[in-house]
């Protein structure tokens, strides 16, 4: 974040920057302060306790305003795959410790509590991750499905952005986030552009 701060002030290098993504986890839901609401979901309100991660991706949103770049947030849980210098991949952990334990003889096992075993646990593919990085920064509104029937009502924000808790509000309302590409219009602009990609998609409009 720091290094995003201080190269997004240089006009050389501010004007390159085209999508900004965020990779946050479940401790957006609260999973580190005990049992939370499943299924987690992006459209959960946020929890009325100081986190790190609503910090950051309000700053990336206030960095935003009135930039060509956009950007996107995943949240995904345990994330397994091939890394370098990354101590919270699990597999190098499960790694070292079945090496440990085949030193010293012993059949592999589980050290933790029955609890523990039994819970239920998402792991990410960092494959998958990944392809769905590339989908977040890339999936513009002419790639979206539209549904079959009924209207379909366009919300365009101001000038400053739409904030972070009215995005909330939509996206558990039914809305789908959409970006009409790098720049970053009007609010005058944007209708009219959104409309035209919307006319050429089907003949609803």
């Amino acid at each position: 974040m720091r290094r995003f701060e201080k190269d997004h002030h240089k006009p050389h290098l501010r004007h390159r920057i085209e999508h900004v993504q965020i990779i946050h986890g479940m401790k957006w839901y609260g999973s580190n302060l005990g049992p939370y609401r499943t299924p987690a979901k992006e459209s959960h309100p946020r929890l009325p306790l100081p986190n790190f991660y609503y910090d950051q991706l309000d700053a990336i949103i206030g960095r935003q305003t009135g930039q060509r770049w956009s950007w996107s947030s995943l949240r995904p849980h345990f994330v397994c795959g091939l890394t370098v210098g990354s101590p919270s991949n699990p597999l190098s952990t499960l790694g070292a410790y079945a090496a440990i334990l085949k030193a010293q003889g012993r059949p592999l096992d589980f050290p933790g509590p029955q609890g523990s075993f039994d819970a239920a646990l998402n792991i990410t593919d960092v494959r998958l991750l990944c392809r769905a990085m590339e989908w977040a920064a890339t999936e513009p509104l002419s790639r979206v499905a539209l549904p079959s029937t009924g209207e379909v009502l366009l919300v365009v924000g101001p000038e400053g952005g739409i904030a972070s808790t009215e995005l909330d509000a939509l996206v558990a309302a039914g809305a789908t986030p959409v970006r009409l590409g790098t720049e970053v219009l009007r609010t005058s602009s944007a209708g009219p552009a959104a409309i035209a990609v919307l006319n050429a998609m089907s003949r609803w409009c």
